[in-house]
């Protein structure tokens, strides 16, 4: 099961953007926010998300300069288009070659939403912005 996690968040990159990836002095950091329906009912389950058509899931993976699975601690927040700032809460999720944050929050289909995740590097702080419209899947 935890394969069909990594499954799904190359399906979720794929389905509308190119790689979402941001390079901090070596470490990498990959990104996506997408609607919690592009999980199968299995997955959600398995990872206790919450899938359903107001839900989404911000998913971060970090690699390190060796391109391994890496751990850092990380916060975050998203700005809705009525300049809400809300938080995320994130959970670390292990599979075989990889490390996921995952948080899953609120939105209102077709909003872009703007990011701002911080990650505490070895090398320092570094912050991560981006903008993410998302829309209610079927």
């Amino acid at each position: 099961m935890k394969r069909a996690f990594t499954a799904f968040l190359f399906v979720a990159a794929l389905a509308g953007h190119a790689e979402q990836a941001e390079d901090f002095d070596g470490w990498k950091v990959h990104y996506v926010a997408v609607s919690s329906t592009f999980l199968t009912p299995e997955i959600a389950e398995q990872y206790d998300i919450v899938r359903a058509r107001d839900r989404a899931v911000c998913v971060i993976s970090i690699r390190d300069p060796d391109d391994g699975p890496a751990t850092a601690p990380i916060s975050g927040h998203f700005t809705n288009l009525m300049s809400q700032k809300l938080s995320l809460k994130f959970k670390k999720i292990e599979s075989a070659n990889s490390i996921y944050y995952v948080a899953v929050f609120h939105f209102s289909s077709g909003e872009e939403l703007d990011f701002e995740i911080t990650l505490h590097l070895p090398q320092g702080e570094r912050t991560l912005e981006f903008k993410q419209k998302i829309y209610n899947m079927p």
